[in-house]
């Protein structure tokens, strides 16, 4: 097989374009050689960032569980104080309502002291022995 000048031209180009071309591809620039260890570096910037954030993110979810359990709690004691105060309301009532029957047996009692005053009833031995023991029994 002969080759003529012609042949061994275009030969020796072809290599020389697929040896400089293969170069370039895979040796790139030194442009984007820097590039891209500027895109690494940032990209490790952002994933120390990205641990930070969630460092923090975990405190925070700390906190807010804590925050969330006293919540609750106040929640209980709220509910129980307001349970107990409904009861002390209901007490005084009750206790309001006995002072007044008390205040009304009283005020009862002392017209009928002032009605036997003006009035002292004469009464035989036998009226006042019944009497005693109807108001014992």
């Amino acid at each position: 097989m002969k080759f003529d000048l012609k042949t061994i031209l275009i030969l020796v180009l072809l290599a020389a374009s697929t040896v400089f071309g293969l170069m370039w591809f895979f040796g790139g620039s030194d442009a984007s050689k820097e590039k891209v260890k500027q895109l690494e570096a940032e990209y490790k910037k952002l994933e120390e960032d990205k641990k930070a954030a969630d460092a923090k993110i975990l405190v925070w979810q700390g906190k807010f569980k804590v925050a969330d359990a006293k919540d609750k709690q106040l929640a209980i004691a709220v509910t129980k104080s307001k349970a107990d105060a409904k009861l002390a309301q209901e007490k005084a009532k009750k206790s309001k309502a006995d002072l007044d029957k008390v205040q009304g047996g009283i005020t009862e009692n002392r017209k009928e002291i002032e009605a036997l005053k003006k009035n002292p009833p004469v009464l035989t031995d036998d009226e006042l022995l019944e009497a005693l023991i109807k108001k014992t029994n």
